[in-house]
């Protein structure tokens, strides 16, 4: 299963890690406020491809 995620808060930071060990879903996109490039930081932090 493909999954984008809205938001990148305190849940989603916690959230990532769980989903990574699950091969079954792949996260394909993550999405922040521009201001704040936090998705690019979460990302990074948690390997996922670049979204």
């Amino acid at each position: 299963m493909k999954l984008g995620i809205a938001g990148t808060g305190k849940v989603v930071e916690q959230f990532l890690p769980v989903i990574a060990e699950l091969p079954e879903i792949q996260v394909t996109a993550i999405n922040s406020t521009p201001k704040m490039r936090v998705g690019q930081k979460v990302s990074q932090k948690n390997t996922l491809p670049k979204l």
